[in-house]
């Protein structure tokens, strides 16, 4: 099982200079969906992918995905923490 990944999405429309935020959420690896909220609509939304959304947000603005994680990595067992494991296991490459 894998942790949720935060991320925010951001840029300039096209139409204008300013900074703007276009949304944040979780990509949910283990079951293969995004949870996007956008401020704009004030609405939640669901995709496959964040690369989706930027793909889609891509037609109105110069768009950039950062991820609010280092890395994606799996969830630590209880009895791992216990043991002294304090932080996140990283996933293995590949």
């Amino acid at each position: 099982m894998h942790k949720p990944r935060p991320y925010a999405l951001y840029g300039t429309y096209l139409d204008s200079e300013d900074l703007m935020v276009m949304g944040w959420g979780m990509h949910f690896r283990t079951f293969g969906r995004t949870l996007h909220y956008d401020p704009d609509s004030a609405k939640t939304h669901t995709a496959d992918d964040p690369d989706r959304l930027v793909r889609l947000y891509s037609r109105l603005a110069d768009v950039r995905l950062d991820w609010l994680d280092l890395e994606p990595y799996a969830i630590s067992s209880p009895a791992s923490r216990q043991n002294g494991d304090t932080g996140p296991t990283p996933e293995p490459s590949g």
